[in-house]
């Protein structure tokens, strides 16, 4: 997630891409899959960079990926094919590659600037429309189908983006990275928003400050919930939670731990039909650590 978040990069009008690996956070639809493979035949690419197109899909697209964070669930399929050095040295070879390749196809005066069969009209899965990263982080929920979004920004400042050529993607991925400081980079790996959905109090979402008009909400999904009805909202935390908004009549408690945690909640009467949401706002700046441990409803 991170190494995608910081390997953002901008050439005049026409390139704008980044890195993300296949399963890693970030997904592709079947239709764009067909699209890649298709693109991949017409650039004649050789067996090896086929085998390593995990290393191609999101470079060729030429768009910011979308990422989420996520719990690290593995999801099956045998060992990681990357280990060692050895691994290391060979991604960035075929993410190296990629960059060309993408460079080949829209860096002249009228892209395409490669030449198509008859029989296509317009080269595949390569977007040539400006893009612009989400503005908003996402993680899905363990056990429920619900999916937390925040406009909490994760990093004290925005990553650089702009490159003089695509081959310097993993250069200004180093420098984004030498620019965060041990605190925030701590938080961003170790108290990610993730945390906040995935059933386990010792886990928190964490951050050193927000700005007012912030949020973090929590979009449920399930068209048919257990539930007929919502009984509260409810949110396990520390920091200064008077700053989060839930509802004018929202109600903290301090639970008697160590480290000062609260349970706030807000009750609710909601008949549960489709999709429902809730959402904390900051109501002012906040410049203090603070955390939250898990997010959840309550219904009957």
């Amino acid at each position: 997630m991170l190494s995608s978040t910081l390997s953002r990069i901008t050439l005049n009008s026409k390139i704008h891409t980044s890195f993300s690996w296949l399963g890693y956070g970030s997904m592709i639809r079947r239709s764009e899959a067909k699209d890649f493979l298709s693109l991949m035949r017409l650039l004649n690419v050789t067996d090896d960079e086929f085998k390593m197109a995990d290393n191609y899909f999101s470079i060729l697209r030429n768009v910011f990926t979308e990422n989420w964070f996520d719990q690290n669930i593995p999801l099956g399929g045998g060992l990681p094919f990357t280990v060692g050095q050895e691994g290391l040295e060979r991604n960035n070879r075929h993410i190296l590659r990629a960059a060309d390749l993408l460079e080949s196809v829209l860096l002249c005066e009228h892209p395409p600037c490669i030449s198509l069969p008859a029989q296509i009209q317009d080269i595949p899965y390569v977007q040539s429309r400006p893009t612009s990263p989400s503005s908003s982080s996402m993680a899905p929920c363990v056990g429920a189908v619900c999916l937390l979004e925040t406009s909490i920004s994760m990093l004290p400042n925005e990553p650089k983006t702009e490159v003089q050529s695509t081959r310097n993607i993993l250069e200004i991925q180093e420098k984004n990275i030498q620019s965060i400081n041990g605190k925030e980079l701590d938080l961003y790996l170790n108290h990610p928003p993730s945390y906040a959905v995935d059933g386990n109090p010792e886990t928190g979402f964490c951050r050193g400050s927000a700005k007012k008009g912030e949020y973090i909400s929590l979009d449920f999904l399930d068209a048919t919930p257990k539930w007929k009805q919502t009984d509260s909202f409810r949110l396990l935390g520390k920091g200064d939670l008077k700053q989060q908004r839930i509802d004018t009549r929202s109600v903290c408690h301090g639970l008697g731990r160590e480290g000062g945690l609260k349970e706030c909640y807000v009750s609710t009467s909601i008949s549960l039909a489709g999709y429902y949401a809730f959402q904390i706002q900051f109501e002012e700046d906040a410049a203090g650590l603070w955390c939250i441990y898990e997010m959840w409803m309550r219904g009957r």
